[in-house]
């Protein structure tokens, strides 16, 4: 009976048991999605819970380093926000503690939505349908952790984008390509750009070669990231250009509006003298 009793106890609380003590239960069919939406779930047992496809640091905890490390903007994105803004803005004023404070609520409410691996988890099972872990050493699990060493912006970037420019690398270069140039030549920052980035960036490099520049591309991995990298600056330049044209069209026409303006009033002024 007693015997009996032990056996009760220990089975009650062998899951308080494992999270002290660090061992982790095998749960194979669970996602971090899906615990996170399930509603007794408080963020406090994550380390429990984690499975090992998910796994980060090895216990399942994104720690506050790689949250940092993937909030940093890509140049990209540097770029394209820089693009946003107006091209004539004489007022060189200091941003207010208001303007500072919502910038931060902004970042902080999308951190929320990727800081516990949401993303993260559905970009790794998008790959993994793909196959782009089937070549790795290893369980998926550390090939996804070298992906993140490398460019741990992935772990933010929405799980679609990236799963669309796996595609596009697949059917322009094959699914070997893919699998080496993420893993074996550790690049997987091309994951990180946008499918039509990507794109563009193969028929510029095409133009600067003034050839197909696919066989190039093909032959090296950081060729590729290259001919991305410039397609995207060439299009930023050729954006700001546009857009200082515009505004310095829209601003002479306003000089001389007001100048006819000012004009018309000094004329009236002077015919009411008479």
């Amino acid at each position: 009976m007693l015997f009996s009793s032990i056996v009760l106890l220990c089975y009650h609380f062998s899951p308080a048991l494992i999270c002290v003590h660090g061992f982790q239960p095998i749960c194979r069919t669970r996602t971090v999605a899906s615990l996170t939406d399930h509603p007794d779930h408080t963020g406090k047992d994550l380390a429990c819970h984690f499975s090992a496809a998910t796994n980060v640091g090895g216990d399942g905890v994104y720690d506050d380093s790689l949250i940092a490390a993937a909030s940093k903007k890509l140049d990209w994105e540097l770029s394209e926000e820089k693009s946003q803004k107006p091209i004539l803005d004489l007022s060189l004023r200091d941003v207010s503690p208001e303007e500072t404070t919502k910038a931060d609520d902004d970042v902080d409410g999308d951190v929320l939505e990727w800081n516990q691996g949401q993303r993260w988890t559905v970009t790794v099972e998008y790959l993994s349908e793909l196959g782009a872990f089937a070549a790795s050493e290893g369980s998926s699990s550390s090939a996804s952790e070298e992906m993140l060493s490398a460019c741990p912006q992935l772990f933010r970037l929405d799980p679609f984008a990236i799963q669309e420019t796996a595609r596009w690398i697949i059917n322009e270069f094959g699914l070997a390509y893919l699998q080496a140039a993420t893993l074996r030549d550790n690049n997987p920052k091309l994951l990180s750009f946008r499918k039509d980035d990507a794109s563009y960036g193969l028929e510029f490099m095409s133009l600067m070669m003034m050839t197909d520049a696919k066989p190039a591309c093909s032959l090296s991995s950081d060729f590729l990231l290259e001919a991305i990298k410039g397609g995207i600056q060439e299009r930023a330049v050729s954006a700001a250009l546009g857009a200082a044209g515009s505004a310095a069209s829209q601003a002479t026409q306003s000089i001389a509006s007001d100048t006819m303006e000012s004009f018309r009033k000094l004329r009236d002024a002077n015919r009411n003298k008479k």
